[in-house]
């Protein structure tokens, strides 16, 4: 978990914050602008997002993010049955041990003050 708090909705990724959650798998990486294509809510938010690198250091051009609902009541019964970070960790352990084809992950994040 990150100090900074995850953002909550798709237009709350900007480059400063993806820089820094790129920045794990891909060093030296400089994220120059972030725009959503796209967003639609319905268990979850989910969004296509665009990149424009300074430095891409091999992420990228293009993302797909899923976020907790907007809607505070739906994103607090989400948050609490621990999906996040139990998906965070299966991102993070298991997905790369199946033989199965598994969405590639650049970024999986938690926060274990609210839950998402």
């Amino acid at each position: 978990m990150s100090d900074d708090p995850l953002p909550v909705r798709p237009d709350e990724i900007d480059a400063a914050w993806l820089t820094g959650a790129l920045a794990e798998r891909h060093p030296g990486v400089q994220v120059e602008d972030v725009e959503v294509v796209e967003s639609h809510e319905m268990t979850n938010m989910r969004a296509r997002l665009r990149i424009e690198y300074e430095e891409p250091a091999g992420a990228p051009a293009a993302m797909f993010c899923k976020l907790l609902p907007l809607d505070k009541s739906r994103r607090d019964a989400i948050a609490q049955t621990g999906m996040g970070p139990l998906e965070v960790l299966f991102y993070a352990s298991l997905a790369s041990t199946l033989s199965m084809r598994v969405p590639a992950v650049y970024v999986a994040r938690e926060d274990d003050r609210d839950g998402s």
